[in-house]
């Protein structure tokens, strides 16, 4: 089984209404299965552990932000 997206041209326009198709589905994907799509929680752990781990002053001693509760990491 395979999925086929056919467009009628490769151009800035179609491109735009391509992705604009995949940004609304992850969102109703998202909540289809109970998580928030709108929010990165990890993305700012991410940052505060790349910049205490770059040295960057005022990150070298912060503890890493736990989680909100029912989060899996």
């Amino acid at each position: 089984m395979s999925n086929v997206i056919r467009l009628p041209r490769v151009d800035a326009e179609t491109m735009g209404e391509l992705l604009m198709f995949f940004q609304v589905a992850t969102g109703f994907a998202g909540v289809w299965y109970g998580v928030d799509p709108f929010d990165q929680p990890g993305v700012e752990l991410g940052k505060v552990l790349t910049y205490g781990a770059m040295g960057r002053p005022g990150f070298e001693e912060k503890k890493t932000p736990a989680p909100p509760p029912g989060d899996l990491i």
